[in-house]
């Protein structure tokens, strides 16, 4: 996911969690009558629902359905996922189209990859849009290797091929781990 909506969401979700922790802890002082032995709402308030409720309940059901659908919208943001499964290769209206699913060049690079010496292991993905894809390749090292050296035959041989089968110049990020570290990132 994007760091920046990582942040955002980790911001989000910490103000809500404050509001609804001081909330919840007020509903359970105000059911011990730590506020005393008056009514949870002040009078006039209880007055005024009661003078309004023709509109009152009907307005709260609304921002509960409002909240309830923003809470959703915000689900299903969270569960969207950029990456690419397809690619279109080619279209001719008369001809037709060829359809690459990326599964298949995904785990070929993959596989070579990890058939370096000095590699451990490695996972290729497609992110962004079909008509711009970009390729995040996480290189996983055994320690010890030459990292220089297992980033220049990924560059000039695996990004190189799967350059030549998708004939574009795509961009790639890539993601080195020694196996028990912490991740490098390189931008190719």
């Amino acid at each position: 996911m994007n760091p920046r909506a990582d942040r955002a969401n980790r911001i989000v979700l910490a103000l809500l969690g404050f509001v609804l922790l001081v909330a919840g802890a007020a509903g359970i002082a105000a059911g011990l009558f730590l506020f005393g032995n008056d009514a949870l709402l002040p009078a006039e308030a209880t007055t005024f629902i009661a003078a309004n409720h023709s509109w009152f309940w009907p307005a709260v059901v609304a921002a509960a359905v409002l909240l309830a659908l923003l809470g959703l919208l915000w689900v299903t943001a969270q569960l969207a996922s950029d990456r690419v499964s397809r690619l279109e290769l080619a279209s001719d209206p008369a001809a037709g189209s060829t359809m690459l699913l990326t599964r298949a060049i995904l785990d070929a690079v993959g596989n070579e990859i990890a058939d370096y010496a000095g590699v451990w292991r490695a996972t290729a993905r497609l992110t962004g849009r079909p008509a711009h894809p970009r390729l995040v390749l996480k290189v996983t090292v055994e320690p010890g290797a030459d990292l220089g050296a297992v980033r220049r035959q990924v560059e000039s041989e695996a990004i190189a091929h799967v350059r030549m089968a998708l004939e574009t110049d795509i961009q790639v990020r890539l993601e080195f781990t020694v196996a028990g570290g912490t991740p490098v990132r390189a931008v190719s």
